[in-house]
């Protein structure tokens, strides 16, 4: 599998609850195996992408997500079929997803 090099983000850093610029993340496979500044993370020929201007943060996990709950009228999903309920509960995975949840 070929590493992935993510080269001039700011990276968030939880611990220390400071925005670090122009970092480097180095990512083999799924794992992160490297975080630190641009000039020392390196690897043998990474596929590169430039994140100038974007920002890296941890994934965020959400414990207790009800993802049915496509409306506030809880009694009405009673009347919903299973098949439009579980419709709606894709469309709502799918955006936790793309915000970066888990």
């Amino acid at each position: 599998m070929t590493a992935t090099l993510l080269i001039n983000a700011s990276v968030l850093d939880v611990e220390r609850g400071a925005l670090i610029p122009d970092q480097a993340v180095l990512i083999d496979g799924e794992r992160i195996i490297e975080v630190g500044p641009v000039h020392v993370v390196r690897s043998t020929d990474p596929r590169t992408l430039d994140l100038r201007g974007k920002t890296l943060l941890p994934g965020l996990i959400d414990c207790h997500v009800h993802v049915t709950a496509a409306t506030a009228d809880l009694s009405e999903l009673a009347e919903w079929s299973p098949t439009y309920v579980a419709a709606h509960a894709q469309s709502i995975l799918r955006g936790m997803l793309e915000r970066g949840f888990t």
